[in-house]
């Protein structure tokens, strides 16, 4: 598994883990964590020594890009949620457009490892949006209901082996080219 698999086989298989994180701890707790880490692995990337240092770091990056998918969903008004919702849809959509652009040219003139760093400066700004989103009352009462409630590892677990074992299954049949 490389790492580009790593990271979304991670990203598809932790958003409901996720979901269940956010509504026991609190969505922008979990929305911050996300912004910390996936800032973090990015800058890891950029820096690391070693192509084993890379995979480790792709894949938490994947997981940390699990985790705002319901978070962010989770800190939406309950109100009126349809332009927020539009918003994130179409700023998801400018990133996946724009991003391998200016990454394939950042790695084509610059070399690979300048492409990851790019995260940075949106990260800089959405943690401290993330934190200064007031927590609704339903996002208290869920943190509330869930507290007490235990999480679901082994449900985790066999959710993030299933994709995992379709990559490795896939990557290993004859290529009939």
């Amino acid at each position: 598994m490389g790492p580009g698999t790593g990271s979304l086989v991670a990203v598809a298989a932790l958003p409901v883990f996720a979901g269940r994180l956010g509504d026991r701890h609190g969505h922008r707790r979990v929305f911050a964590l996300d912004v910390t880490g996936f800032a973090a692995a990015s800058l890891g990337v950029a820096l690391a020594p070693g192509i084993g240092w890379v995979i480790a770091l792709r894949v938490l990056q994947g997981v940390a890009g699990a985790l705002p998918q319901p978070a962010a969903l989770g800190m939406l008004p309950a109100a009126r949620p349809a332009a927020p919702i539009a918003i994130r849809t179409a700023a998801i959509g400018l990133a996946a457009a724009a991003g391998p652009l200016v990454g394939g040219a950042l790695t084509a003139h610059v070399g690979w490892r300048s492409a990851f760093p790019l995260g940075l400066p949106p990260a800089a700004a959405a943690l401290p949006a993330a934190v200064a989103v007031p927590a609704g009352a339903a996002e208290a009462r869920s943190a509330a209901a869930t507290r007490g409630a235990g999480l679901d590892l082994p449900g985790a677990g066999l959710l993030a082996l299933a994709p995992a074992c379709l990559v490795q299954t896939l990557a290993a049949l004859p290529d009939t080219g």
